[in-house]
């Protein structure tokens, strides 16, 4: 099946910080409701400045992973269990899972082509992302590419944290832009 030419889908969901009172205290909730704008926000209400990361979690449908190319802005990544590799653009989709990291990204967008679909999938987000996920499993008909703002255990690590000051508010942009191949070489 093919692409629909041009058709753009913004990631619209925000997501605010508030309060709840019991009996331990004063509480931190995230909720997150969609809304017809480009954006996720955090707020938060507390007295304290709030640590936290954010991540979107996109499946991609794909018949032959063999045919994807992608076009991920970074030399390297490293494996979920630790091993950094060089990137040439190119996966071993016949493991068993394929769940990698890239960070020391050299730009804030991300292309995957999928030649068997005729399609293109381009992920635009900003300069707050430092991390994009690539995860699959052998044998599924999906693959994900997810940015995220910090990388794995950052709330251990600390590494990439974004820090919301108290009633402060904070934006990031991820946009979703889906074209046909058809005319491409």
């Amino acid at each position: 099946t093919s692409a629909p030419a041009n058709m753009t889908q913004a990631v619209n969901s925000e997501a605010k910080c508030e309060t709840q009172l019991n009996s331990k205290g004063i509480l931190p909730l995230i909720k997150v409701t969609l809304r017809g704008k480009e954006r996720l926000v955090q707020t938060c209400a507390l007295c304290e400045p709030m640590p936290f990361s954010t991540g979107l979690h996109t499946y991609f449908t794909v018949k032959d992973k063999d045919k994807l190319r992608l076009d991920i802005p970074s030399a390297a990544y490293t494996e979920k269990s630790g091993p950094t590799h060089a990137f040439d653009g190119t996966l071993d989709y016949g493991q068993d899972e394929i769940d990698i990291a890239f960070d020391a990204l050299q730009r804030t967008d991300a292309v995957i082509d999928d030649l068997g679909a005729r399609s293109r999938i381009k992920t635009d987000f900003d300069d707050a992302y430092s991390t994009l996920v690539f995860w699959t499993i052998k044998g599924k008909d999906y693959y994900c590419l997810e940015p995220w703002s910090a990388g794995r255990n950052a709330m251990n690590t600390r590494r990439n944290l974004t820090i919301l000051e108290p009633q402060a508010t904070q934006t990031f942009r991820i946009t979703l832009s889906l074209s046909s191949l058809n005319g491409r070489g």
